[in-house]
């Protein structure tokens, strides 16, 4: 197991005004004789198989790829410490679910007074709203639990007032005997 390098003709000559960053990846080739041939150091782990293939075993730093796009958990990490509550904080990809997703852990700083007065802000601001939206929505009491339209919103009206009866609705939406009322 090592990390894989790739070479050969066609391969760039490094990183457009990233000496730095140049000189670390791309290194000279040993198994190329042409003058100024170059490896590139990919950062992936990988191991040869006895068939001649090459497994993939991940990452030799902690970067990602996600979608498309190249994520430096370090980098994630370092803007989520910044959060003056944060005390440290840890980034993983999540395989589970049918999409992969990039989760972050948070261990916030619990001894200061200021930590306890904004999250129970945060609390307040966030909880209440939802709160408020509930009860104004959704916290009536129904008269039939199978035809509950609680929080609908009229395409027709653009309000929660139907343009027909219940009655009617309940016609209309369904073609049992129970609601038509036969």
């Amino acid at each position: 197991m090592g990390e894989l390098h790739i070479g050969r003709q066609g391969l760039a000559r490094g990183y457009l005004h990233k000496p730095a960053l140049t000189a670390e990846r791309f290194i000279p080739n040993p198994f190329d004789l042409a003058f100024g041939a170059r490896m590139y150091r990919t950062g992936d782990l990988a191991k040869y198989r006895d068939d001649g293939s090459i497994d993939f075993l991940g990452r030799s730093d902690r970067q990602f790829n996600l979608r498309g796009f190249r994520i430096e958990a370090g980098e994630v990490e370092a803007a989520i410490n910044s959060l003056p509550l944060v005390a440290e904080s840890a980034v993983e990809l999540d395989y589970r679910g049918p999409e992969t997703r990039l989760v972050a852990y948070v261990a916030c700083k619990r001894s200061s007074a200021e930590y306890r007065d904004i999250q129970e802000s945060a609390r307040r601001e966030h909880f209440g709203g939802w709160r408020e939206f509930y009860e104004q929505s959704c916290a009536t009491s129904v008269e039939d639990d199978r035809w509950n339209l609680t929080g609908w919103v009229s395409t027709f009206t653009g309000h929660g007032q139907l343009p027909v009866a219940i009655s009617a609705m309940r016609c209309h939406g369904t073609s049992t005997r129970h609601y038509c009322g036969k």
